[in-house]
């Protein structure tokens, strides 16, 4: 606290807490950054359970102490969401565009 000449307290003068102080991402980057957490899960073929590794939670809120990590359950509903998504359009693409279609399955 800084103090004023009287011995009064500096009520404009910001503390160490109100600097510190991580303010809460806006929904719409809040959803942003969801996406991109579970489209680097998808595409380099993460396991869910990386999202719980406390190494994991700890580099990213060194990164960006505003994110507020999804847990498996949240990941699980934003895949799901993407899929329904895209599905429509790539049996759309699927019937206009292939001759041929070879599938193939891990089990």
């Amino acid at each position: 606290m800084k103090y004023q000449k009287d011995g009064e307290i500096n009520k404009n003068q910001q503390t160490i807490q109100t600097v510190m102080r991580v303010h809460k991402h806006k929904d719409n980057r809040q959803k942003e950054l969801h996406k991109i957490l579970t489209d680097w899960i998808i595409d380099d073929l993460q396991p869910l359970y990386v999202i719980q590794s406390p190494s994991f939670r700890r580099l990213i809120s060194e990164l960006d102490p505003a994110f507020i990590m999804l847990d498996e359950k949240g990941i699980k509903k934003v895949i799901g969401n993407s899929y329904n998504y895209i599905l429509p359009a790539l049996i759309k693409k699927i019937k206009l565009e292939a001759k041929n279609v070879l599938l193939t399955t891990d089990m």
